[in-house]
């Protein structure tokens, strides 16, 4: 895969050629430390260049978002499922006014605040508990993890780029702690576990669709997002600006790579092994496609304020052409694949 340096416009590049066989567990758990595989190059053949090429990369880093544009949760390890991180944008907020009956999300993008909602997950007691740094006095905001349960709650339709999708209205206090920590008119809804929603970019998946877990909460498009260190330490050289990664909101941060943008030309990754926790179920995850970046990563999740970089950075050193347009790119989106497809270990 040719690219104009390593920190170059990549041009169409960006548009990977998934012609190998893909494999990957339905649900496993990874940890900090563990072991990520390099298992072939994007548009290369398993048959002819090989499985398990060890690239020395590490899970540096694992985060969940639990509620979808909020603080994340940092992770020692984490469990798997097709549709995410166990709980990854379970939870979102949404506009209380609906169009045709279909209701807007909110994210950083239009109230930057959000990054102040920090989430804690009590999963002794079954709670999401929810604090907003900043208002300490309005309390906390206590969300029981499984949802109400009952068919008689409201069911509300929120539009996810152009996606309906359904959540179960969290009520009225849940809206009124929302709307006040917020100071704007809004709800917050939670995702059913078992979801039957799609990934939002289905083109990026012709003709793997018996392969893989088409399957999503509320995440814009798809269920992980894969980042490395050494992109990130690239980009703060370009920009001159030591910003952190959590701009770009990754699940899985990997450390090791062969340099920056090397994940532009991994198709597929397995990550094997636990330092911590001793050896665990090998997961294997399928890159489909680069992330393409709106406007939210220049939102410091630290202050809440808007700034001018990464975004001029990324439009000089990081446009791609993805199905056809171009756009901003920065980590790759990934999806697990069905466990009857799963390869052998390297």
């Amino acid at each position: 895969m040719s690219k104009s340096g390593c920190g170059g416009c990549m041009g169409e590049c960006l548009a990977k050629e998934n012609v190998i066989k893909y494999a990957a567990i339905a649900t496993g758990v990874v940890a900090v430390g563990a072991v990520a595989y390099y298992l072939w190059p994007s548009g290369g053949n398993a048959d002819d260049i090989g499985r398990g090429i060890n690239t020395n990369a590490r899970i540096s880093r694992l985060y969940v978002y639990p509620v979808k544009s909020a603080a994340p949760i940092s992770l020692d390890s984490a469990e798997l499922f097709p549709q995410g991180i166990k709980y990854d944008r379970r939870w979102m907020v949404i506009r209380a006014g609906a169009n045709d009956g279909v209701h807007e999300k909110m994210c950083q993008r239009v109230c930057p605040s959000m990054c102040f909602i920090k989430p804690m997950i009590d999963e002794e007691n079954g709670i999401l508990v929810l604090r907003f740094e900043g208002k300490e006095e309005v309390g906390e905001l206590r969300l029981p993890l499984a949802g109400s349960g009952k068919d008689s709650v409201a069911k509300l339709k929120v539009d996810i780029w152009d996606n309906i999708v359904e959540g179960e209205d969290c009520g009225d206090e849940a809206a009124a702690w929302m709307s006040a920590v917020l100071e704007k008119d809004v709800r917050i809804i939670v995702a059913a576990e078992d979801l039957d929603r799609q990934v939002g970019e289905p083109a990026f998946i012709e003709g793997k669709e018996d392969d893989l877990h088409n399957a999503v909460w509320f995440a814009d498009g798809f269920p992980y997002l894969l980042a490395s260190e050494e992109d990130m330490d690239w980009l703060n050289k370009e920009t001159g600006e030591q910003q952190d990664i959590l701009r770009f909101r990754p699940n899985i941060v990997v450390k090791g790579t062969t340099g920056p943008n090397d994940l532009d030309t991994w198709a597929c990754v397995q990550v094997s092994g636990d330092s911590k926790l001793g050896e665990v179920a090998d997961v294997q995850l399928d890159l489909v496609k680069p992330c393409t970046r709106c406007s939210m990563p220049s939102v410091d999740p630290a202050t809440g304020k808007r700034t001018s970089e990464p975004r001029k950075t990324l439009e000089t050193k990081r446009m791609g052409k993805v199905l056809g347009s171009w756009q901003k790119c920065f980590g790759q989106n990934a999806m697990e694949v069905k466990i009857d497809k799963k390869s052998d270990k390297p």
